[in-house]
């Protein structure tokens, strides 16, 4: 449910009327440099005197022990721009809530106006319309809505931007000043108060400036002054992680606030999509705050669990280089260690790395460092040999990420060959260190054990993953000089060669087009390890243009393992061999005898394996 005071407001027709041109240079720009030009400075201190007379101001006051006297003369003044609740210190009541700004531009216009609500009413002819009984409730008839003008707009960006600057400023001071204090219950609900206020001052500047009249350069404003970075900072991370330090005595405030800035970020998500991404990031954000500080009951926890990978994961899929997302995804993924090995090392090997995830991929390794590593239950052990594992080994041998290691060199100087296009390539001479020598004997290892289970299913989608990171590497000569020599190639065509004979079908290899959906027109149904490598630095160029972009399948249809799929990932691994086989350098491929082989460099005996098994 949108929160109060949030929703789309009429502007009123009272607004003075400013030139387009010099409305825009008056703006943001000149608000922020407080300029001295005098007509501008006199609305700024009008500004100032609202928003120290406005509820939440007051409310933090009151909450802070800054009342001002009753003797005040600015409490006196009757030339007040906006007409805002005052609340009396004398009184009983509490102080009200902030009130929607669409209710104190209807004040403005009722001071301009002198007409009555009985004279705006529509008149009733007595002599049509009989009067009915008071017992029946007459009808409302919809309002009348007027076009705003540019002009219009641009004045009430202007008001609004005023307005947002003062009280996010007050946000920055309290959230800053608070931190060592100790917070009463009313102190507490006083800066609640305000970051609601603050987070409706950005709700309504985004509605005014994205409004669907407002020219291109009013558009522009909200980007060229980091408005929805601003909301996050000082509207909502900066006081959450306030509260996040006052645990467990803020707890409810804790809780109240994320509820509201989540239906804040919500409605913003629907009207103003100029910014969906970023509204995206923060709604995973939130949810990820909502489930870390929830310990007691394990179904909100997992919900919010839920709550946040679907926003982290939209994130993803709208821009799969970032690592940022990952990293996140990887916190979410407890205690799942596989999975969370897979997204740390995504997070580190994507064109945007995520280098903070360093530091948090060794939370995996030191029970392993320490000696107090523990045996994985039976699920997760059939679930080792998936695509987790295989993403997982080709990022290990590339350094995660690491500038000096060598592949990671070799992919960044064709990169570099590529933007040059001066057509002469020279490999670099690059020396592998003793941490790429273990990576890559470990790997090897691993990969071997697979291949070996070449007639298990469940290894196919590690097996399509590292040969898709093999098939990158055949095409970088430096790269593939340290690996060429310890692949596990005959283990490789052997593999190969069980596929062909086992598939039902004819598969399509022998052409160079990627093996895609057979009907023409057909939408494409990506196997699940292809989410897993859409992004990766090694997987950039593999995939055909649109291969993502099929909006029928939701983000559980990507990962049912239907029976069709297992043929599809057969097809697409025989494919990938083919491909590697046409340079002849290290499988081979025998058109006649419709079979796959080596070059005699890597013919060599395989220890443990019989003639019969070959087949």
């Amino acid at each position: 449910m949108p929160p109060s005071g949030t929703r789309k407001r009429p502007i009123s027709g009272a607004v003075p009327a400013v030139g387009l041109a010099d409305g825009l240079e008056l703006s943001l720009d000149y608000l922020q440099a407080q300029s001295e030009d005098e007509q501008l400075s006199q609305q700024q201190e009008a500004l100032l005197a609202v928003d120290l007379d406005s509820s939440a101001s007051r409310l933090l006051a009151i909450a802070f022990g800054q009342w001002p006297r009753k003797d005040d003369p600015s409490l006196a003044s009757e030339e007040r721009p906006i007409a805002r609740d005052l609340y009396d210190p004398d009184d009983n009541a509490w102080p009200k809530m902030p009130r929607p700004r669409h209710a104190r531009l209807a004040d403005n216009k009722s001071r301009h106006s002198p007409r009555t609500r009985s004279q705006r009413a529509p008149q009733r002819n007595h002599c049509f319309f009989p009067e009915e009984p008071p017992s029946v409730t007459e009808m409302i008839r919809q309002p009348e809505t007027r076009p705003i003008s540019p002009e219009q707009l641009v004045a009430e960006v202007k008001g609004v931007y005023a307005g947002l600057v003062m009280i996010e400023s007050k946000c920055i001071e309290y959230d800053s000043s608070q931190e060592t204090k100790q917070l009463s219950q009313e102190q507490f609900q006083a800066l609640i108060a305000l970051h609601r206020s603050v987070l409706h001052e950005h709700h309504d500047f985004f509605l005014a400036s994205q409004h669907p009249s407002a020219s291109e350069a009013l558009r522009r404003l909200a980007s060229k002054h980091a408005m929805p970075a601003r909301m996050w900072r000082h509207g909502i991370h900066s006081f959450l992680e306030l509260l996040r330090h006052k645990l467990p005595e803020s707890m409810e405030h804790m809780l109240t606030f994320i509820y509201t800035a989540y239906s804040m970020m919500t409605l913003l998500y629907d009207t103003v999509p100029a910014f969906e991404d970023t509204w995206i990031e923060c709604l995973g954000d939130l949810g990820r705050y909502r489930m870390a500080i929830e310990d007691d009951d394990i179904r909100d926890r997992e919900t919010w669990t839920g709550v946040s990978r679907h926003w982290y994961s939209m994130a993803a899929d709208n821009s799969p280089t970032t690592g940022r997302f990952y990293h996140h995804l990887a916190i979410l993924a407890q205690p799942n260690a596989l999975q969370q090995l897979y997204f740390y090392a995504k997070s580190l090997c994507v064109p945007i790395p995520f280098p903070s995830a360093r530091e948090s991929v060794m939370t995996l390794f030191d029970p392993l460092l320490n000696g107090s590593a523990q045996r994985l239950d039976a699920a997760d052990a059939a679930f080792a040999f998936r695509y987790y594992v295989g993403i997982s080994l080709c990022c290990l041998l590339m350094g995660f990420g690491a500038e000096h290691n060598v592949l990671m060199q070799a992919l960044a100087k064709q990169q570099d060959d590529e933007e040059e296009e001066d057509g002469s390539t020279t490999e670099p001479e690059s020396n592998p260190d003793e941490d790429f020598e273990q990576a890559l004997r470990f790997a090897m290892k691993t990969q071997e054990i697979v291949l070996r289970r070449w007639g298990d299913k469940n290894t196919l989608s590690c097996i399509h993953t590292t040969l898709v990171f093999m098939l990158r590497m055949s095409q970088l000569p430096a790269a593939m000089s340290h690996l060429e020599d310890v692949y596990p190639w005959k283990l490789t065509s052997f593999m190969l060669n069980y596929l062909l004979n086992t598939m039902k079908t004819d598969p399509r290899i022998d052409a160079e087009e990627f093996p895609g959906p057979e009907k023409k027109g057909e939408k494409p149904v990506p196997l699940p390890e292809d989410y897993a490598l859409r992004g990766l630095l090694f997987a950039e160029d593999f995939f055909p243009k649109g291969w993502f972009q099929n909006e029928r399948l939701d983000e559980t249809d990507r990962y049912l393992e239907a029976a069709s799929k297992t043929l599809e990932r057969q097809e697409r691994i025989l494919w990938i061999g083919r491909r590697i086989a046409d340079s002849g350098k290290w499988l081979t491929w025998d058109e006649d005898a419709c079979r796959f082989g080596v070059t005699s460099k890597y013919d060599v005996e395989l220890e443990g394996l019989h003639d019969d098994d070959k087949d």
